[in-house]
């Protein structure tokens, strides 16, 4: 396609490289798929050798990857800046920015105990020649996802903000693929590349995404993956190269041992490969005519490949209870709720304002309106919301919890309509003004900021352990004040009369390995603490100070009452209240 007469060619590393899909090609992506599959299914049926070999490929090919992705995104901002593309991009900048912001910033986010547990076995899987790389982890859920959250605490260390960029980092990558690419289908149809600012923003505007992402914990792993598979179809769409499919045929497999709900994306994603050769009769335009056939076989070879992963990893046990249905209801119950509290918000606001638009998309789509695709798309989404309900998962959760497992829909069901808007508007020699653009973004913005600084209304768990956090932050802080490093030997003893905040043990598995854990109520001076390793007590009141009469005469509670007891108080912005500590250091 042209623009200003001239071809938009966007951005390519290494463009004297020829890429193009060809015979040769051919043979180079189906051998390697066939030589990855082989890997992977002799890793997990033999293991050894097979195990390590495969481990290493597969974290060196993500190395690769992640080295072109932000070699791609250096070239984009240089050639901006020299097109003088401020606008477009300082717009973008500053919604990663944001995003940015809430990691390691726990007056608004939140320290998730499963995410520490997660980001511990992530840890401890580097202590494993194979990296434990076809074994299970939290919940039985496939370890390969926790050894990627781990990264950023291997590198820099046992922190909050390395525990939350361990999540947070993949989800604001995937947001820069879906907008990059986004970018460049617009250009391609001679539209406006600043309308992909829109969907990135609206982003924000879904109350889930906020509220999940600001638990940093594997919940937001399939949104960020979605996301990063939107945008590499819409490459494979504009140019069907060998790196569009092998880093499709990447991403898929990497769905296969992540969290369960992207298996649905990646159901979506084997329909979309397997379908290539006729997408233009669905109503998916595909820029590369002449070798359709070709590129059609190699998006056969990618599917095969990343059904191989799914497989080697369902038939070696992976626990997250892939085939366990509620009992007690019926097929046609279950969906007849499942959809009433997603299209209504029954339970909670999933799809808030943009509730209307999403429900005329599917509406046109099942009445045949609009093209093929988007009849499989809305199949695909009603699905999703089925079996999020149908199926149990770990435990029977709360509606509203069970709500976090169709997040995957809103990256698809985004770009679908707003794709769907732009054929509109070129169809009918309509643009958008400046004027108008900037309005919508910034009521996007100004609705995520709400969203953003709402307490918890989905996952209201996090509402009654809001003091946990600061408990954790104050931990840090002893430990910097005293010369101690957070995996050194020491006690952490923590009295509270909230149940919910006694599982110190859980938060301590990646923030404070080495340490031993005690959680009291009531009075304290635990006789089984070893008191010859230093002893940091935290308390939710000023019981340090209070006498106990059953203890009055032991000399080391005496003693430990001359010690004398700090507190510390913070403030909850998100919640509207302060939260105090007391403390006592024992060395």
């Amino acid at each position: 396609m042209e623009k200003n007469g001239q071809k938009s060619k966007g951005i390519h590393i290494g463009k004297n490289i020829n890429f193009a899909v060809n015979e040769k090609s051919l043979k180079f992506v189906i051998t390697y798929s066939c030589v990855i599959s082989a890997l992977e299914l002799l890793a997990y049926g033999v293991g050894g050798f097979f195990s390590v070999l495969a481990a290493y490929t597969w974290l060196l090919t993500g190395v690769f990857w992640l080295g072109y992705f932000l070699t791609h995104v250096g070239c984009r901002i240089v050639k901006d800046i020299k097109e003088k593309k401020f606008i477009l991009l300082g717009g973008f900048l500053l919604l990663i920015i944001f995003l940015f912001t809430f990691i390691g910033n726990i007056t608004f986010s939140d320290i998730n105990p499963d995410a520490t547990q997660q980001v511990a076995a992530g840890l401890k899987s580097f202590e494993q020649s194979d990296l434990n790389y076809t074994g299970i982890a939290f919940l039985g859920y496939p370890n390969r996802q926790y050894v990627l959250a781990a990264i950023p605490a291997l590198i820099f260390g046992r922190r909050i903000w390395t525990l939350h960029a361990g999540f947070g980092l993949l989800f604001l990558i995937g947001l820069t693929v879906l907008f990059l690419n986004l970018r460049e289908w617009l250009i391609r149809r001679n539209l406006k590349e600043e309308y992909a600012l829109i969907p990135c923003y609206a982003f924000l505007v879904f109350p889930f995404i906020p509220e999940y992402y600001m638990n940093f914990e594997q919940a937001i792993t399939p949104v960020a993956l979605t996301m990063i598979g939107v945008g590499l179809c819409l490459r494979l769409l504009m140019d069907a190269d060998i790196l569009a499919i092998l880093s499709l045929s990447y991403l898929g497999c990497l769905m296969a041992d992540s969290y369960t709900p992207v298996l649905a994306s990646m159901g979506l994603l084997l329909v979309f490969l397997c379908m290539y050769r006729i997408l233009p009769k669905v109503g998916l335009p595909i820029g590369n005519e002449k070798n359709v056939r070709l590129v059609s076989y190699t998006c056969f070879g990618c599917a095969g490949n990343i059904l191989v992963f799914f497989i080697a990893t369902y038939l070696s046990g992976r626990s997250d209870r892939l085939t366990d249905f509620r009992e007690g209801t019926t097929i046609v119950k279950t969906a007849y709720g499942a959809w009433k509290d997603f299209f209504t918000d029954a339970n909670a606001r999933f799809l808030g304002i943009f509730g209307g638009a999403i429900i005329l998309y599917m509406l046109l789509s099942v009445t045949l309106r609009l093209k093929i695709f988007d009849l499989i798309v809305t199949l695909w989404v009603l699905g999703v919301v089925f079996f999020s309900d149908y199926m149990t998962g770990y435990t029977a959760y709360e509606k509203a919890w069970v709500m976090q497992r169709n997040m995957v829909v809103i990256p698809v069901l985004t770009v679908c309509i707003f794709l769907k808007i732009s054929e509109f508007l070129k169809r009918h020699g309509m643009a958008v003004s400046k004027v108008v653009q900037m309005i919508i973004l910034v009521f996007f913005f100004s609705a995520g900021l709400y969203n953003f600084s709402q307490p918890h209304r989905s996952f209201k768990y996090f509402g009654y352990v809001q003091p946990m956090k600061y408990a954790l932050e104050y931990i840090d802080e002893i430990l910097d004040e005293n010369g101690l490093k957070a995996t050194d030997e020491f006690n952490i003893i923590i009295y509270t009369d909230n149940v919910l905040e006694s599982n110190i043990r859980d938060y301590a598995a990646f923030l404070y390995p080495n340490a031993r854990t005690y959680s009291e109520s009531g009075y304290l001076f635990n006789s089984v603490v070893d008191i010859s390793k230093p002893s940091i007590y935290l308390a939710e009141d000023n019981r340090l100070k209070t006498l106990d009469p059953d203890l009055v005469n032991s000399e080391a509670y005496l003693r430990f009452l001359k010690i004398a007891s700090s507190s510390k108080k913070y403030k909850n912005y998100r919640y509207d209240t302060e939260v105090i500590w007391y403390s006592k250091f024992v060395k």
